[in-house]
């Protein structure tokens, strides 16, 4: 799967590829949620990006993210794993 490489506004690596991307909807939604602490769920994760933007901005909780599509899990993994979430 061909990769692609962005970074949010704190610096937070974001991997998307083929068919695997996000839209400014997640950014809005991570933004509206403004969560600090506690935990969280994303089913339907994608790239992961919810789960990133929300660490991006500041959240110090848990996340866990869900995804079935293996491609799209692989991309928020090494995402997960590169930001050392």
């Amino acid at each position: 799967m061909e990769q692609r490489t962005q970074r949010l506004p704190g610096g937070t690596l974001v991997y998307t590829g083929a068919g695997v991307g996000f839209s400014a909807d997640a950014l809005f939604l991570a933004h509206f949620a403004a969560l600090k602490k506690g935990r969280a769920l994303d089913i339907g994760t994608g790239c992961g990006i919810l789960p990133l933007a929300l660490f991006d901005a500041g959240f110090a909780g848990s996340f866990t993210a869900l995804e079935l599509d293996a491609g799209a899990a692989a991309l928020a993994r090494r995402a997960a794993e590169d930001n050392r979430l």
